[in-house]
């Protein structure tokens, strides 16, 4: 028995290396392709690369305490976090790793903190959604096969009722979560593809990009840069929408 008990133990130590030893080796190939992909999208359109940030492979086991994390930052999928100036991968997948690459990227260059429990609805609202749409652009330079996944009819131009009627008949099919997340996606993706194409076609510039990754809204606020994208490269087919809809943007940049 007691042979057997030692067996056992050295048997079990032998697995812990072993898999001590396959995440070291994940974390570094994690590692290796965050870096290549901040580089390459920076490569791309002219960004500097003031830092870099810190790396973490999300395994089964990966022990956020020990590492002082606190637990927003918690995740089973991939995020990057400007507090810490850290990039949790927990997917490793290129889309994935070029995504958080090109959050770094914004946040790194605009220079402009997250507001995580927003006062202002519109505001909070317009910041996530151009966020995701620099994080979509960016992805795009290194998975140029990237595809925006959120279609659907517009809701940026349907009437409110209207749009509440349709993220309702989302949540039925697809869940509150989908839900909840469907109209900042559909914009973002959108938005970013289109500038995306705009870009192949020669239409937009590097230089246009680049400045919209530094944009620290110190002069117009995330609504007003927000609709300035949409109304640029994605308006309505109906031109009396978009007057409209320039007018409401006035008025409500007004209230602000």
């Amino acid at each position: 028995m007691y042979k057997k008990k030692i067996k056992h133990n050295n048997n079990y130590k032998g697995k812990v290396l072993l898999i001590s030893m396959r995440f070291v080796e994940k974390q570094a190939k994690i590692e290796d392709a965050v870096y290549e992909a901040i580089e390459e999208i920076a490569d791309e359109i002219g960004l500097n690369i003031p830092h870099y940030p810190e790396v973490y492979w999300v395994g089964k086991n990966f022990d956020y305490d020990s590492l002082g994390f606190t637990q927003e930052v918690r995740t089973s999928g991939s995020l990057f976090d400007d507090e810490y100036n850290a990039i949790f991968i927990g997917d490793d997948h290129l889309i994935d790793i070029s995504e958080e690459s090109a959050h770094f990227l914004h946040f790194a260059n605009s220079g402009f903190k997250h507001v995580r429990v927003p006062d202002d609805k519109l505001h909070f609202f317009s910041l996530n959604t151009w966020v995701e749409t620099l994080g979509f652009l960016g992805s795009k330079f290194v998975c140029p096969e990237r595809r925006a996944n959120y279609r659907g009819k517009d809701l940026f131009f349907m009437q409110k009722e209207k749009k509440e009627r349709k993220l309702a008949q989302i949540e039925r099919k697809y869940g509150k979560d989908i839900a909840e997340e469907f109209y900042k996606y559909q914009q973002a993706m959108n938005i970013g593809e289109a500038i995306y194409f705009s870009y192949l076609q020669g239409k937009t510039t590097k230089k246009f990009i680049r400045e919209l990754f530094k944009e620290d809204f110190s002069q117009v606020t995330p609504f007003e840069a927000l609709c300035f994208l949409k109304f640029s490269y994605c308006p309505p087919k109906d031109e009396s929408v978009l007057a409209k809809m320039v007018e409401a943007v006035r008025a409500k940049t007004k209230q602000h």
